[in-house]
């Protein structure tokens, strides 16, 4: 059976969106600490908008950080750059609203 790391490895991204389509939440938080850094970004914005913020929803503090500091384009370039459009559309971008949110839920934490 392929791995989300091998498949991230392989830039095999339309399988890796379809496997993680099957997959619950769960079973993704038990494997996403055999991620690395990188794997963990395409691998979140590779979800389907809902499963990402159930998925984030889950995941400890330092995680939910490290995802929001990951939103948008940038901390994923390298990636990216040798796709074709169609490929580029595979990712998903977490909308403006939703990133501010995420933000405000991450400040409130920090405050108490």
């Amino acid at each position: 059976m392929e791995t989300l790391s091998s498949l991230t490895t392989s830039a095999r991204y339309s399988d890796l969106k379809r496997l993680l389509e099957r997959y619950s939440t769960s079973s993704l938080i038990s494997e996403w600490k055999s991620l690395k850094p990188l794997e963990r970004l395409v691998v979140f914005k590779l979800l389907a908008l809902p499963k990402a913020l159930e998925f984030y929803a889950q995941v400890d503090d330092s995680e939910k950080y490290f995802l929001f500091c990951g939103l948008g384009t940038q901390p994923i370039a390298p990636v990216l750059e040798n796709l074709s459009d169609r490929e580029r559309g595979l990712f998903v971008e977490i909308p403006k609203n939703i990133a501010d949110d995420m933000l405000a839920a991450l400040m409130s934490k920090e405050r108490i």
